[in-house]
């Protein structure tokens, strides 16, 4: 059975976030227990949602938002005393890159965010979510642009106002399995260019291979090779934006064996194929 699943989430466009327009009605309204590496930024337009965050659970009314930092275990759902098909939720999601915020206070091993009881900062941090909410679903001329510099001033706010030294540690048995496997998710985030295959990575682990590929899915949703080759093109979607390097030459950068995989991977995960994308770019 899957515990709890790894989301991947993907950035291509000019943001360093993922921001999502979420209307959700009925059974919709109710997300399962997964995990993800960048920060998720919640903020409740309509409707009421409950929120549990390493085994916490909050409250989010509209006009309140939440922070769930990188790695947190949660899940969303709406208060069971609303009948099913009374459900309905509108937000605004935001799910920013970890590493771009990590870059500013790289001296800290792990980045972690805790909003303090301070009504003046919630509310500057709330009106800027919500203008970022507005341009997303307005897109104007510009609206990227916006959007970043919104991001920007937020993040300097969470950063000089939230930072937490609080380590993200339980007892848990299944919480533990969870940091090995973010553990080893690292690992691979850092080697994937390089010859890692199910036997070298469950070695690494110290885990058979037949346990450790059981476990990975288990953990994450997907299987492992499935995971290294998204790990890759990420750092190919990275490269097709800043450098002039030929598809030839990422594929091989980033671990792929050839180029004729690296388009048919990248054509099946984006549906373009890279040189379409770089164009578009």
């Amino acid at each position: 059975m899957e515990l709890y699943k790894k989301e991947e989430i993907i950035h291509i466009n000019k943001i360093p976030a993922k921001i999502i327009h979420q209307q959700l009605s009925g059974s919709e309204c109710s997300v399962g227990m997964h995990w993800h590496k960048d920060i998720e930024i919640n903020l409740m337009l309509l409707g009421e949602a409950e929120f549990t965050v390493d085994g916490k659970m909050r409250e989010l009314h509209p006009g309140e938002f939440n922070i769930i930092n990188s790695g947190d275990i949660h899940q969303g759902t709406a208060p069971l005393n609303i009948p099913v098909q009374e459900r309905y939720q509108e937000l605004i999601t935001i799910l920013w890159d970890y590493d771009f915020l990590h870059g500013y206070l790289d001296h800290l091993d792990t980045l972690r965010f805790q909003m303090p009881k301070d009504e003046f900062l919630i509310k500057e941090i709330r009106s800027r979510l919500i203008s970022i909410g507005t341009a997303y679903l307005q897109r104007g001329i510009g609206f990227e642009m916006d959007i970043s510099a919104t991001l920007l001033q937020i993040g300097s706010l969470l950063l000089k106002n939230c930072v937490s030294n609080e380590e993200n540690v339980s007892s848990n048995t299944i919480k533990r399995n969870v940091k090995s496997i973010q553990d080893v998710v690292s690992y691979i985030e850092g080697h994937c260019a390089e010859d890692l295959s199910l036997d070298k990575i469950a070695d690494y682990m110290n885990f058979t291979p037949n346990y450790f590929s059981r476990k990975f899915r288990q953990m994450t949703g997907t299987t492992y090779h499935e995971y290294l080759v998204d790990c890759r093109l990420k750092k190919s979607l990275i490269d097709l934006k800043n450098t002039n390097l030929s598809s030839t030459e990422i594929a091989y950068k980033n671990g792929f064996p050839n180029v004729k995989s690296f388009i048919e991977h990248f054509k099946k995960n984006y549906g373009t194929t890279p040189q379409q994308f770089r164009k578009s770019w």
